[in-house]
């Protein structure tokens, strides 16, 4: 747990779920096309309480996203089987991680308002600084046409 200068409290938490489950999609009950029998997510998931207030509920609103990408596993049974194979299994979820990143995979992130006034838009956040490392990197990176040697 952090607590910034900027009034607000960051919780960096370290999810791991894995869990049987049960669900079909199909025409019918008794004929289910596809589903999922077991579920695997891990990951950081960062909670930030801020802007800390006087009033109750002492947080303005809450935000959640996951900093890095989330490693998530499925098992599909049904037609949906199918995607088990190791290269079919690897695009589902890459796909599914995809989606999952548009909403709640930095920068995107889900804020709720806790206090009955607060307005979202005074939330703040930056652009995390892995986006401007990581193209640092690829700079020091040797291309595979130089063999070995930066330019």
């Amino acid at each position: 747990m952090r607590i910034q200068k900027k009034k607000q409290i960051m919780l960096d938490l370290d999810i791991s779920y894995n869990a049987d489950i049960k669900v079909d999609a199909g025409f019918t009950e008794k004929t289910p096309i596809a589903g999922i029998k077991s579920i695997k997510l891990e990951g950081i998931l960062r909670v930030i309480l801020a802007p800390l207030i006087e009033d109750s509920p002492i947080f303005g609103a809450l935000t959640v996203y996951f900093p890095h990408r989330p490693v998530l596993e499925l098992q599909w049974t049904g037609f949906a089987h199918l995607l088990n194979i190791p290269g079919l299994q690897t695009l589902s979820e890459k796909e599914l991680m995809n989606q999952i990143g548009q909403i709640i995979i930095a920068p995107q992130h889900f804020s709720h308002p806790l206090a009955a006034r607060f307005d979202l838009a005074k939330l703040q956040f930056l652009e995390p600084w892995v986006r401007p490392s990581l193209y640092f990197i690829a700079f020091l990176l040797p291309c595979r046409e130089s063999k070995g040697q930066i330019h």
